[in-house]
């Protein structure tokens, strides 16, 4: 993930990560056109990983609310779910589903690639 620093301005690395009471959410600066929001189990994980990933875990999720189909994330479409992706961070995986309609990307499970498609 490291080709990604180069692609992002300082403003998209500055992240704000208080969530409201009810329902996690993300905003990029700038207003981008998509809001990142958690499942509240998707936000216990996030909370839970290490320092240093969390730092690249933001990196993606800043690209993802500019873009949920940007070609620099090398999303892949999870087979047998409809509208359901998955990006790869080093050993962690994000699954996630874009709603177009209402601008929303809706992360839904994020974790090591050994355990995050388990009860998926």
């Amino acid at each position: 993930m490291s080709n990604l620093r180069p692609n992002l301005s300082p403003a998209h690395r500055a992240l704000s990560l208080a969530p409201p009471a009810s329902i996690p959410a993300v905003h990029a600066p700038a207003n981008p056109p998509y809001k990142i929001v958690f499942q509240k189990s998707a936000y216990k994980e996030y909370q839970r990983l290490p320092k240093q990933l969390i730092q690249r875990v933001d990196e993606v999720l800043s690209i993802l609310s500019i873009n949920p189909f940007s070609e620099i994330l090398k999303f892949k479409k999870i087979r047998g779910k409809e509208n359901h992706y998955r990006v790869r961070v080093g050993d962690y995986r994000i699954l996630y589903s874009p709603q177009q309609e209402i601008l929303v990307v809706r992360v839904i499970r994020l974790g090591h690639r050994k355990d995050v498609y388990r009860f998926f």
